[in-house]
């Protein structure tokens, strides 16, 4: 867990900072604060947006919850109960189902987006702290910090002719994996190693990490990928 602030942009921005617990928005076009107010949780970190732009979920590591934002209206509209100290949240491209990662219980939530009721729980490695889809919402890959590798969510698996997201592997990476991000096709992923000062890439067709890493500097945590 750190303290900064993280930033994602719709057209304005909203910012959740952690040990203030409170979101920002921001004016992008003039990099201005446009307003700003408390979640009255603890610890409030990461957000992820709904595909259509209109909510954002914010997830309270301390007070074990998931803060709901309506981004027209630009305040809370509700909360609600996950794992234990939850960190990474992402929403599925195509169903808006809503997956949380719980770092303190190693689980996977996967909440329905619209009575919030949690529709499975899954077991991960330990300590979970990010969640990334595959553009084509096959894949949800989930960084686990302590036991450095990634877990592997197959979102539509077939299991006793039913559907559901089922982890599928975890693949070996470096030390604390953290921040992990799809190339433009998802043929590939990239995984920032927070002890080993490295990026591990992912073949997404093989499900193994390719034999070379990026070397960079101390500490990566944050990534992002730029197709040019």
């Amino acid at each position: 867990m750190t303290g900064s602030p993280i930033v994602l942009e719709w057209g304005g921005s909203h910012l959740a900072s952690t040990y203030s617990s409170k979101i920002f928005i921001i004016d992008t076009e003039r990099d201005q604060i446009k307003k700003y107010f408390p979640t009255y949780q603890e610890y409030s970190h990461m957000i992820s947006f709904t595909p259509d732009n209109e909510t954002v979920y914010v997830p309270n590591i301390g007070s074990d919850n998931i803060t709901v934002i309506d981004t027209e209206k630009e305040d809370i509209i509700n909360h609600f109960p996950v794992g234990e100290k939850p960190e990474g949240v992402a929403v599925h491209p195509d169903n808006g189902d809503i997956y949380v990662a719980n770092q303190e219980d190693d689980t996977l939530f996967v909440i329905n987006p619209e009575e919030y009721e949690t529709s499975y729980k899954r077991r991960l490695g330990t300590t979970p702290i990010r969640i990334v889809f595959s553009h084509d919402g096959k894949y949800a890959l989930i960084p686990n910090r302590e036991s450095d590798d990634v877990s592997v969510i197959d979102t539509a698996f077939e299991l006793d002719e039913k559907t559901e997201p089922w982890e599928i592997k975890r693949i070996p990476v470096g030390s604390w994996p953290g921040g992990t991000v799809f190339d433009h096709d998802d043929s590939r992923a990239f995984v920032a190693n927070n002890k080993t000062n490295d990026i591990s890439i992912i073949d997404i067709e093989t499900l193994e990490e390719i034999d070379e890493r990026i070397d960079v500097g101390i500490h990566p945590d944050g990534i992002g990928y730029i197709n040019r």
